[in-house]
């Protein structure tokens, strides 16, 4: 009989596994970094979209008689575009989470939103998916290319930082 044995040394791995899962270090840090980068881009988005440069559908409203000024779509309070600010200061509506390999960032929590009379968190979710005569607005999307390659970078650089024992 002939046969090989391959072992594995996975203690570089298990260092890995445990340096994701602290509350600190390089990659919390990084993917941290990433919710500051989606909210970026999510902001971002929302002022093209909110201005008609997307493909969100306008807004139906009786105009005032005399007055020019054009609504920004779902800105009429700022209540849902505030829940996105890049910089995390837990504003109404707003979540952030840490998770085992990642972040969560949206909305979420109970928090009612001003005008509505339900939470920010439903209305974000009504105008995300259509409800009724309510059309599909969606805010919450998958990060363009440009976001996905910082997050790419930020990761890259967290890793090296590992490696070299930073």
């Amino acid at each position: 009989m002939i046969r090989a044995v391959v072992h594995l040394e996975l203690s570089g791995l298990e260092r890995f596994r445990h340096e994701v899962s602290k509350p600190q270090g390089p990659i919390r840090d990084a993917l941290r970094q990433w919710g500051h980068r989606y909210r970026t881009f999510v902001q971002r988005r929302f002022v093209k979209y909110s201005r008609g440069g997307g493909d969100w559908p306008p807004l139906k409203y009786k105009r005032r008689r005399g007055s020019r000024a054009r609504a920004a779509i779902l800105r009429d309070t700022g209540t849902l575009f505030r829940a996105l600010d890049p910089v995390w200061r837990s504003n109404p509506g707003a979540i952030q989470q840490d998770l085992p390999f990642g972040i969560r960032v949206g909305y979420g929590g109970p928090h009612r939103h001003p005008k509505a009379g339900i939470s920010i968190a439903d209305l974000a979710a009504i105008h995300d998916q259509g409800l009724g005569r309510m059309p599909k607005r969606q805010i919450i999307v998958q990060p363009d290319n440009r976001t996905r390659a910082q997050m790419v970078s930020d990761m890259q650089r967290a890793l090296k930082k590992l490696a070299d024992g930073v």
